[in-house]
């Protein structure tokens, strides 16, 4: 009984320690308040005028990438048609010769669609993490204007928050702030 009696009592030490230190460690970190705000960053990407800016921009340029690829696309076609036609009057040798030439052709405009497309993601990804700059800076001013310590994105965690009050709700407010800040954007596109 003895030996019962000895860990109770080691136990009851323990817990006291442990109850002691959590009171004196939650009195020395108070947490705030918490003044929250939400916002549907989907809707002021999709109703900005700059993002609107950067989609038009992309759109434009993606356009003029596809007449040109159209117009190599035709010039491939008519290369092709007349290898075709070459083929019983050319030896062996050469039509394999003109087959490699046309197939390196290919190869290239192939490798250039790829370039075009990959050039028009990047330049819309640059234009939009300008205005994603200017949105961070537009709720951080809204934050310490009205005291909020926590923003939540409605977008990304929809699945989280279940419910918000729609005074919460700061995207309008958020949205007029970026297209008065940030009404366009040029987005970084090559010149042809």
């Amino acid at each position: 009984m003895h030996g019962k009696s000895a860990r109770f009592a080691l136990a009851a030490v323990l817990a006291a320690a442990v109850v002691a230190a959590t009171t004196s460690f939650a009195g020395a970190q108070e947490i705030p308040t918490a003044k929250i705000a939400v916002l549907d960053t989907q809707k002021i990407l999709r109703k900005s005028t700059a993002a609107a800016g950067i989609r038009d921009q992309v759109k434009q340029q993606r356009a003029i990438y596809q007449d040109e690829f159209a117009r190599q696309e035709r010039e491939l076609r008519a290369a092709e048609e007349e290898l075709t036609r070459q083929r019983t009057i050319l030896s062996s040798e050469a039509f394999a010769q003109k087959r490699r030439e046309f197939a390196a052709r290919v190869s290239a405009v192939e490798r250039g669609v790829e370039t075009r497309k990959r050039e028009l993601d990047q330049a819309y990804g640059t234009g939009i993490k300008q205005v994603e700059r200017a949105l961070a800076g537009i709720i951080s001013d809204l934050a310490k204007e009205r005291g909020f310590n926590l923003v939540l994105s409605r977008t990304r965690v929809q699945s989280v928050v279940l419910y918000a009050n729609s005074a919460l709700n700061i995207s309008d407010e958020v949205l007029l702030r970026l297209n008065e800040r940030l009404p366009s954007v040029k987005v970084p596109l090559a010149q042809n």
